[in-house]
């Protein structure tokens, strides 16, 4: 990975007092300078630095909620597991559905007139024997 380099490059750089905030090049002249004291950058620093240089949030330990959030919304696919209100389902108020009724109840009509209706509730063949 190429980015690597480049931050311990950078960490060694900001690991030094008094370097903090200045290039490379500063950084070194100062380097030179008894003034400096050669400590490692602790992987606290290592971290807050990378976070800083690849812009994300700091991590914490903590459940964020996010994995939930971006999920995508159950809502309406439960609510269409539910069948629909009766009034919903038989037409409601809707003229088309008047004028089918009146259709149905007439076909039916016909077939009673012929003798080829549903029988009534009680009077099918098992009832006859």
């Amino acid at each position: 990975m190429r980015i690597l380099p480049y931050l311990f490059d950078f960490v060694d750089v900001l690991s030094f007092e008094g370097c903090i905030g200045v290039g490379r090049a500063a950084a070194e002249e100062r380097i030179s300078d008894e003034s400096f004291t050669s400590t490692m950058a602790s992987p606290q620093q290592i971290a807050e630095l990378s976070r800083k240089i690849f812009q994300r949030l700091p991590q914490r330990n903590i459940p964020s909620g996010n994995k939930v959030i971006s999920k995508q919304l159950k809502g309406d696919k439960v609510a269409s597991w539910f069948n629909k209100p009766l009034q919903l389902r038989l037409g409601g108020d809707d003229p088309n559905f008047e004028i089918l009724n009146e259709e149905r109840l007439g076909k039916l009509d016909q077939m009673k007139r012929r003798g080829k209706s549903i029988p009534k509730k009680g009077a099918g063949k098992r009832s006859k024997k």
